[in-house]
């Protein structure tokens, strides 16, 4: 591979904290980065990143970004929620070095598009397009992401687009734009030993978790991410005054976090 290529060095795990704000290394979220590294560093045009809400999609995303642009790549990161298509275009546009203004149509904004691929193809430039939230996108923007896809053949080689939806609205993509999709990568929940790592980490500082608590908290999140964060904080506030938070202790926290934010279960 040439020296622009993309490193696929895995992060050290000796450390549970990576030093990336909000990110735990952890086996499962590791080897979903290490598969949309894969995709990036060997140029596939299209990949699909998968999984349930709060399951670190949007934080894998966001990583590799990082990655990328510390290494002197173009990441360009879009959230396609509530996005129409001119908008998204335009934003791609910008991401990738063309300042468009308001009288930049559809049609001027695709040839900046493909003439800003070209330019980077010449210079030999990475260029990875992270498109988070497509399961919430409008149909246009998904047919553009089709077309993006399947621009010009002759930068098959030059950019990467890679998105990510709700494991159970991925047909919401449609099924061309899925059968483009070069290679999927399922972000699966946390188990019992990663949910175990993770209050681990903060037996410097709080209580500790007893054995019994760490399965309380895998069962009523179900091992996402998101919920085992949020859970696991407000199990320690519950539990601040004690040496232990037990298997009651994370329970109450349960029912007063639904209560309080009956989205968390969502």
């Amino acid at each position: 591979m040439d020296g622009n290529a993309l490193s696929v060095q895995q992060p050290p795990q000796s450390n549970p904290i990576t030093g990336r704000a909000g990110y735990f290394a952890n086996a499962v979220q590791d080897e979903a980065l290490a598969r949309v590294r894969y995709m990036a560093s060997h140029r596939h045009r299209l990949g699909l990143l998968l999984g349930g809400s709060g399951s670190g999609k949007s934080m894998v995303l966001q990583i590799l970004a990082q990655e990328l642009t510390r290494q002197g790549h173009l990441a360009v990161t879009c959230s396609l929620l509530g996005r129409e298509n001119i908008e998204f275009l335009s934003t791609l546009a910008t991401g990738l070095g063309h300042f468009p203004d308001e009288r930049d149509s559809c049609v001027s904004l695709w040839r900046a598009i493909n003439d800003r691929l070209r330019e980077n193809k010449y210079q030999q430039r990475t260029t990875v397009i992270l498109l988070d939230d497509a399961d919430e996108a409008e149909m246009d923007v998904l047919t553009s992401i089709t077309r993006l896809a399947q621009t010009d053949a002759m930068l098959a080689a030059t950019y990467t687009v890679i998105v990510s939806a709700h494991s159970a609205r991925c047909q919401l993509l449609g099924p061309r734009l899925k059968d483009l999709c070069e290679l999927r990568v399922e972000l699966e929940a946390w188990g019992l030993e990663e949910v175990a790592r993770y209050v681990e980490y903060h037996i410097r500082a709080n209580p500790r978790f007893e054995q019994d608590a760490v399965r309380t908290l895998l069962q009523l999140t179900d091992g996402l991410p998101r919920r085992v964060v949020q859970l696991a904080e407000l199990s320690i506030l519950a539990g601040a005054d004690r040496d232990r938070v037990d298997s009651d202790t994370v329970e109450s926290a349960y029912r007063e976090l639904s209560l309080q934010n009956p989205d968390y279960l969502s």
